[in-house]
C-alpha cells in the first residue's frame, strides 16, 4: 500500500496532468526524482536498518508517505510536488524497504525464508488488484460527481489514510526483537566467522 501514492500518477496519467496543468516533460521528472532518490536511498537505507527496529522504521514511513499524501491535497505547486515525490523517495525506498526485507527474515525461521518471500509477494499481489479497484471506483465516483481533481483527491486521502492507519496498527502490533534474539544471531555470526579463521 505505501506504493499507492507514488505510482498512481500513472494510473491516472491523463488526468493527472491536466488536474495539476503539468507537461508530459513535468510528469516525467516526478518518476526521475522519485527513482534517483531511490537509487541513492538503497545504498544507505540497509545500514539504517540495521540501526533502527524495523516496527520503528516501518511505522515512521508509512506515516509520513501518509503525511506527504496529505500535503499532495494542499494544490501543490509544480515544485512542492518535486519535494514530495522526493520525500516519497525518502519514506518508501530508503526507510521502508530495507526494513520490510529485516522483519520478514526475522518473522520466518531459516528453512522458511524463500516460503516467507513467496507469501509476500502472493499477497502483495492480491492487495495489489484489490487496492487498485477500489481506488478505480473511488475515482470515477468523485469524477462523475464532482471533477476529475476531485476524483484525485478521493484516491490521494484513501492511500493517505490507509498508510497512515497501517503506520500506527503496525508501531502497536508489531513485536521487538528481543534482546536474546539479538545475542543468539549475534554469536551465531560470530561461532560462523571463528570457524573460517
Amino acid at each position: 500500500m505505501i506504493y499507492g501514492l507514488p505510482y498512481f500518477r500513472s494510473y491516472y496519467y491523463d488526468a493527472y496532468l491536466e488536474a495539476y496543468n503539468l507537461t508530459n516533460t513535468q510528469m516525467g521528472m516526478f518518476g526521475t526524482m522519485f527513482g534517483i532518490f531511490g537509487m541513492i536511498s538503497y545504498l544507505f537505507g540497509g545500514v539504517v536498518a540495521d540501526m533502527i527496529s524495523p516496527r520503528k522504521l516501518m511505522s515512521i514511513s508509512l506515516v509520513l508517505t501518509g503525511l506527504g499524501g496529505l500535503l499532495h491535497l494542499m494544490h501543490p505547486s509544480y515544485g512542492m510536488l518535486l519535494f514530495i515525490y522526493m520525500l516519497w523517495g525518502f519514506t518508501s525506498l530508503f526507510a521502508f524497504w530495507p526494513s520490510l526485507l529485516k522483519a520478514l527474515r526475522q518473522l520466518a525461521g531459516p528453512d522458511e525464508q524463500s516460503k516467507a518471500t513467496g507469501f509476500m509477494d502472493g499477497g502483495r499481489g492480491i492487495v495489489n488488484a484489490i487496492h487498485l479497484a477500489v481506488t478505480l471506483a473511488i475515482f470515477n465516483y468523485f469524477s462523475k460527481k464532482a471533477s476529475e481533481l476531485a476524483g484525485l483527491n478521493g484516491v490521494i486521502i484513501f492511500y493517505s489514510a490507509v498508510v497512515i492507519l497501517l503506520g500506527i496498527l503496525l508501531f502497536f502490533l508489531m513485536k521487538e526483537e528481543t534482546q536474546l534474539e539479538k545475542a543468539q544471531k549475534f554469536n551465531r555470526a560470530g561461532a560462523v566467522v571463528g570457524c573460517v579463521q
